[in-house]
């Protein structure tokens, strides 16, 4: 039997989470289901009781109860899958306002059904706990790499160590086939590639015929199942509900909603267009992408990490996969930028877009070679032309050497993120 205990690899957000329960009282992880968030808390919080709020007696407590669940399960605590009985906040908050000791994460909270989860927490808990989302894991998390950490700040403030190499540590058609749910895509976990698609299809299932059937939101799962895998093929597209909707056969207006779900479950994300008065040939929709490289290869039922390669999706599926390295790269610092994305005239276009608090806007493209090329960095270019603020560039590529490949316009290894 395999010890998940000896498999567990360190979170970088785990930094982030120590600054934060010298803060608050309360923590609140949440993000999608398997990302890790239960192994997370036990590994940084040792000393808490852990209660998992999916056995029926206990649920049924906190449901009707919730000060004698307090009783019965006083903090330090973990209250996982809290999401199934968000009555125990106002209890929490009562705890937490009649006790001496401000912070210190008296109580942990995980969650991956944000729907009423986060209202319920914004207005019980207001100024008292601190919520982080915990994405997939990134490369440099799972694979590691030889060289010295390269941080968002250092990032940022141009503190670039050139030269470092970030090796990548499996061919990456692999990288993308797993993805960066832990307990689905690491090795060890899942040997064989059959093994990852199995359990890629129980998190489908688990998704559609638990979380959707609760929360009684959705009744056609079959067609819903449907919009998903039609969403997968346009991440990091410039498809949008309209396009859905024809090809599925539902209104635009289901087909919305069905969207706010996977938005709300963290199972996609949306990264609007670039606001900026340059003309009407600018693009003003949003870009949608799957939270998942993996999820999203499974969902077009890939069943070897060799067929991605072989697929016109493949830059897309790498677009998804570092896109989502690329916030969470962001995440862990104390920097929250907001994203977005440019295309300009259906032909001139910019993967991720961000400003900093000068003003100076920082392009990013995300590129599947290991050898950049002035191709590969013409959008930056285009978008630096029409944009002066826009002074620095990225490439995040699979060459593995931090670099310049132009002026300005830098090279980051995927594998260093």
């Amino acid at each position: 039997m395999l010890n998940l205990t000896t498999m567990y690899k360190l979170r970088k957000i785990s930094d982030k989470i120590h600054d934060l329960m010298r803060l608050y009282s309360v923590l609140l992880l949440t993000g999608p289901r398997q990302t890790g968030k239960t192994t997370l808390c036990r590994e940084l919080f040792p000393e808490h009781q852990w209660v998992l709020l999916d056995e029926e007696a206990i649920l049924s407590m906190a449901k009707a109860q919730p000060d004698l669940f307090l009783q019965n399960f006083p903090p330090p605590v973990i209250y996982d899958e809290v999401q199934r009985a968000t009555n125990l906040f106002l209890a929490i908050k009562s705890n937490v306002d009649r006790s001496r000791q401000k912070s210190g994460a008296r109580f942990v909270l995980t969650g991956s059904q944000p729907l009423t989860l986060m209202e319920s927490a914004s207005d019980s808990l207001a100024g008292r706990v601190g919520i982080v989302e915990i994405l997939p894991m990134t490369h440099s998390e799972i694979y590691g790499n030889n060289a010295a950490e390269f941080s968002f700040q250092n990032f940022v403030s141009s503190e670039i160590p050139l030269g470092s190499k970030f090796q990548i540590g499996a061919p990456i058609q692999e990288v993308l086939f797993r993805g960066g749910f832990p307990d689905i895509g690491i090795a060890e976990l899942s040997p064989k590639w059959s093994d990852v698609s199995t359990r890629f299809g129980n998190y489908v299932k688990t998704y559609l015929h638990r979380d959707l059937r609760d929360l009684k939101l959705v009744q056609d799962l079959l067609s819903f199942e449907k919009f998903l895998r039609r969403v997968a093929l346009a991440s990091a597209s410039h498809q949008g509900p309209s396009d859905w909707a024809n090809d599925i056969g539902k209104p635009r207006s289901t087909v919305v909603s069905w969207l706010g779900l996977l938005n709300a479950s963290y199972l996609t994300f949306e990264i609007p267009a670039f606001s900026a008065k340059l003309g009407q040939r600018e693009r003003k929709a949003s870009k949608y992408h799957l939270v998942d490289s993996g999820l999203m290869s499974h969902l077009l039922a890939y069943q070897t990490p060799d067929q991605i390669l072989k697929s016109p999706m493949v830059g897309a599926i790498f677009e998804t996969y570092g896109l989502v390295a690329f916030r969470a790269w962001a995440q862990r610092s104390n920097v929250t930028p907001v994203f977005y994305h440019w295309r300009y005239d259906e032909k001139e276009e910019v993967d991720l877009l961000f400003e900093l608090s000068d003003g100076e806007v920082i392009a990013v493209e995300f590129k599947l070679t290991a050898k950049p090329n002035a191709d590969d960095i013409e959008g930056i270019k285009s978008f630096q032309r029409r944009y002066p603020k826009c002074r620095r560039g990225v490439v995040v590529s699979c060459f593995e050497t931090i670099c310049y490949l132009d002026t300005g316009i830098l090279n980051i290894p995927i594998s260093a993120l």
